[in-house]
């Protein structure tokens, strides 16, 4: 009987143990790992001073793959038209009032040979009487005074004339509209300027070496330098128009194709003035054997 006994209390005991020893293990680190884990064992004998493999544990979970770096992408848009806006600046053009002086002093070259009026206008005949033109006829512009009035005719060259208020006609709107259109065309041209030197860098790209070493000799004891040959054919009056003192810096530009025949290009600055403002503009300089075949001007 009490070897009975003994006997259930030691199979009692198995019992528990068996019970708590998941719970207990966990707790001691004697937990194994379960067909569910995100570890790797990554097996380094080194690490093992009888030779033993040592399993180190690494958590898969956080790694990701390295992207590829993308390439360098090298933008020379913004040199390559900073470099054309500074040889090709917009003009700073003066306002509309300041070239009219508040209209009070129109350019006679800004006036509208006529102006439509709003109000009848009634134009003395000497001792002959007047005669009156009525709202929306049109009346030929003389020049202004600085009360804000015009002087106008009934007619291109007739004797019979009139002063009317800038405000009981159109003028306003007449100058404004051919302002506004100057200075579009303006700001048009200079685009032209950078588009067709654009155009021009763009296609030195097909000029061979030899092409190019072909142009810059000379067929007599001239100098080979651009801005040498620009200067000589300038003071010897080649482009017309404009003195040495006139030019205020020189350019070498490249080379550029014209149909067949290769040229060097040089570039003579200076500066033009309007009633708009100073503008700054080149004359581009076709050079070969030693001097310059020809000249173009924009301003012409």
């Amino acid at each position: 009987m009490k070897a009975f006994g003994k006997i259930f209390f030691i199979i009692v005991l198995f019992a528990l143990g068996y019970a708590i020893y998941p719970s207990l293990s966990e707790h001691l680190g004697w937990a194994g790992k379960t067909a569910s884990s995100t570890s790797d064992e990554i097996v380094d004998p080194s690490d093992s001073e009888d030779g033993t493999s040592t399993a180190v544990t690494t958590d898969t979970t956080t790694q990701r793959p390295e992207r590829p770096t993308p390439p360098t992408v090298v933008d020379t848009t913004t040199t390559d038209s900073t470099s054309l806006e500074q040889r090709f600046p917009y003009p700073n053009i003066k306002s509309l009032e300041e070239i009219t002086a508040n209209w009070t002093a129109v350019p006679e070259r800004a006036l509208p040979k006529q102006v439509t009026l709003k109000n009848d206008l009634k134009f003395q005949l000497g001792t002959s009487g007047s005669v009156t033109k009525p709202a929306d006829s049109d009346v030929y512009t003389l020049g202004t005074n600085s009360s804000g009035q015009l002087r106008v005719a009934m007619a291109p060259g007739s004797q019979n004339e009139a002063l009317v208020a800038m405000a009981e006609t159109d003028f306003k709107e007449r100058v404004t509209e051919t302002y506004d259109n100057l200075v579009a065309g303006i700001r048009s041209r200079v685009d032209a300027q950078r588009d067709a030197e654009r155009s021009r860098i763009a296609s030195e790209v097909s000029i061979t070496e030899a092409e190019k070493a072909e142009v810059r000799q000379p067929t007599s004891a001239a100098s080979n330098d651009e801005i040498d040959i620009m200067k000589a054919s300038i003071a010897s009056g080649e482009l017309a128009g404009l003195a040495p003192s006139d030019i205020t810096t020189y350019r070498k530009l490249g080379f550029e194709k014209a149909g067949q025949t290769v040229f060097q290009i040089g570039a003579a600055v200076y500066d033009v003035k309007t009633m708009f403002g100073t503008f700054q503009t080149e004359a581009k300089a076709f050079i070969r054997d030693g001097k310059v075949i020809r000249w173009e001007r924009v301003d012409e």
